[in-house]
């Protein structure tokens, strides 16, 4: 490795080297790595820069636009993308003398990026705005599309540091009446872009909750309901503004609109939602079941009030009862209702609940229906006297919903051991608070789901985990892969040999090595990736692949990963430019621009895209903004206009000052 990288080294050297011979360098040019660095180097021949031209890489790109062997029609196309390279080109300044008139050879497209730059040799302004003038069809309305909208093109000539020198102080009369009609986006005669993509607009919708909620006008008309926004209504980490919930209420999927409103929504909208839906006539009607499903995403918001949960408890629907019920809100006089209420589903609801009184456990101890009993049982907080009976109980599913129990009492523990019923024995198996001589035993039960539910159990010995793991049964491996317990050497064989299910468990196991962390993000599988997405050990690189897949579900599991809020989301909002990078720069997406300038705080990504804005309004604004990072004033201090560097110097000194 080390004589490869020497090797490597002696290379770049070579193509760097403006005595290599022009062969050579065309032998070197075979090599990737070398390609940037011989579109460098002033001894390439013309011949070879314009092939690397051809590549697309920006990298070569950017090192092409500052050498001076560059044929010149490609110099010219580079212009654009490059500015700061193709001015700063020894040729230029050569070129100015020999072919004064080569600067018009290139396309109108240039002028927007050239403009923000300090260095633009003053004749050709001077030729520029002439030409604005004297040949208006030519010149002025093509001038007018590349800029984006009407004046603007004049003031960036006319603010030129070059034509217009140099200031203090921003002119604030001027700027203010320029970021007035900037604001009203008052100057935009042509709309010119490509539409925002389903999932752009979500992206932006997630990173970007109030500006999305005071645009909805701009962008709702132009995006359907489609597959990727009932993705967001269903997994949202984020509480989704009012506005975008009720958009187009009618026509969302009630289920995923009832998933939504469980958001963090304020209690007043939750308030306004309730009678948002008008009520049906008729029970088994579409709008009835719609407003039912609605009306139990606000019983499980946490947000709800105790008042609203009181009349949420009295529906007619038994399904928003039952959701009442399950609210840790719910206020005293409503838990006694629901406990007596006619539907079992939903006193089972109230049986589940903590801190019930003496009163209420004693009474649904002794529900005729099984359904009731049994959440008692898996109730952590109900009485060990209670809990006993409840595990001798006659049916099957109340015995296996105490077995489960961490409370239960040892002594009611083991005429479940030996239970005949196997779906009575594997939740014993997997309680974390049997005795350990129990073990033994259940390792060796002929059901094949009791050791399979054993092989979950967190306080099995390493002899035993390794015992299961050699059974070679996915069923029991499966179990393996959840258990807390289970080691990084099994960890990693249970990803080697196991299915997709197995990969899946151990994708998102804590205590995953890193190694096969890395194996598995090759996989395709989906629910081995949605593994990944659960790891909070998952490394950084391994989420920034998860991002770029373009899947909204892992979107919004990834959106709070502690990898994302340690970078404070640096990922999503670099992938959120790559995808609206071409739509921020168009006229048609003017209300974005807008919106995410006016965004507290504006990410460095955000930062990196307005600083290259041909509008030198929104470069101004940036100087402005009290997030804008040091690197970025620095820029600006260097940018072609001059209220921009004058404002962006102002902030640095006040920055020195504080």
């Amino acid at each position: 490795m080390e004589q490869e990288e020497t090797a490597l080294a002696s290379l770049k050297a070579e193509a760097a080297n403006e005595n290599t011979v022009p062969s050579r360098l065309e032998e070197l040019a075979h090599t990737p790595q070398l390609k940037p660095i011989i579109a460098a180097n002033p001894a390439a021949p013309a011949r070879l820069l314009e092939r690397l031209a051809r590549k697309k890489d920006p990298a070569i790109e950017q090192a092409l636009a500052g050498n001076p062997n560059t044929p010149l029609h490609v110099l010219l196309e580079l212009a654009e993308s490059y500015p700061a390279e193709f001015l700063g080109n020894p040729i230029i300044p050569i070129l100015n003398m020999t072919q004064p008139d080569f600067i018009w050879q290139a396309s109108l497209n240039i002028w927007p990026s050239l403009l923000r730059r300090e260095n633009v040799p003053t004749t050709w302004l001077q030729q520029l705005q002439r030409n604005l003038w004297n040949d208006k069809n030519k010149y002025y309305h093509a001038w007018n599309y590349f800029m984006g909208y009407g004046e603007s093109g004049e003031q960036a000539i006319e603010g030129h540091v070059a034509r217009a020198g140099e200031i203090y102080r921003p002119n604030q009369v001027y700027i203010k009446e320029a970021l007035q009609d900037y604001m009203k986006a008052g100057r935009v005669p042509y709309l010119h872009g490509e539409p925002l993509s389903a999932s752009t607009l979500i992206l932006f919708v997630l990173l970007f909750p109030k500006a999305a909620e005071t645009t909805h006008q701009e962008w709702q008309d132009t995006t359907s309901l489609s597959p990727e926004w009932q993705s967001l209504f269903t997994y949202s980490p984020i509480a989704l503004p009012h506005k975008i919930l009720t958009w187009r209420l009618d026509k969302t999927r009630p289920l995923d609109l009832g998933q939504a409103i469980t958001g963090k929504l304020k209690p007043k909208i939750l308030q306004h939602l309730v009678h948002y839906l008008p009520k049906a006539a008729g029970k088994a009607s579409p709008q009835q079941g719609r407003r039912e499903i609605v009306l139990k995403g606000i019983a499980r918001n946490p947000r709800t009030s105790p008042q609203l949960l009181e009349e949420l408890a009295s529906s007619q629907a038994m399904e928003v009862r039952r959701a009442a019920a399950q609210h840790p809100q719910l206020t005293t006089e409503a838990i006694m209702v629901l406990a007596l209420d006619e539907a079992a589903q939903v006193r089972a609801a109230i049986a589940a609940r903590h801190h019930l009184t003496p009163e209420h456990y004693q009474q649904l101890a002794t529900d005729s229906d099984q359904r009731v009993r049994a959440a008692l049982a898996r109730n952590s907080h109900t009485p060990q006297a209670i809990l006993s009976g409840l595990a001798a109980d006659a049916q099957a599913q109340v015995r296996a919903a105490a077995a489960g129990n961490p409370r239960l009492a040892p002594v009611a523990m083991a005429p479940l051991l030996i239970d005949l019923d196997e779906s009575v024995r594997a939740p014993l198996a997997a309680n974390a608070h049997i005795p350990a001589d129990y073990y033994a035993q259940l390792a060796q039960d002929d059901a094949l789901k009791v050791r399979q539910q054993l092989a979950t159990n967190p306080r099995l010995p390493l002899a035993l985990l390794e015992e299961l793991f050699a059974s070679e049964a996915l069923e029991i491996w499966a179990g393996l892969a959840r258990n807390p317990a289970t080691p990084e050497h099994l960890l990693t064989r249970l990803a080697a040999g196991g299915n997709t299910q197995i990969q899946a468990a151990v994708a998102a196991h804590k205590h995953t090595p890193r190694e096969t962390l890395e194996a598995l993000a090759t996989q395709k599988q989906r629910a081995v990736l949605l593994g990944l997405a659960a790891n909070p050990h998952t490394p950084l690189h391994i989420i920034e692949q998860l991002i770029a897949r373009e899947d909204i579900e892992l979107w919004c599991r990834l959106f709070n990963h502690p990898a994302m809020l340690q970078t404070h989301r640096q990922a999503f909002y670099e992938h959120f430019v790559k995808k609206a990078g071409a739509q921020l720069t168009s006229t048609k997406h003017f209300w974005l621009r807008r919106a995410l300038l006016r965004h507290r705080p504006l990410p460095e990504p955000m930062q990196k895209v307005f600083v290259n804005s041909i509008l030198w309004e929104e470069r101004y604004l940036l100087a402005n903004h009290p997030q804008a990072t040091s690197a970025i004033l620095d820029l600006l201090t260097h940018d072609g206009n001059r209220h921009i560097r004058a404002k962006a110097r102002n902030r640095k000194k006040k920055r020195r000052q504080a």
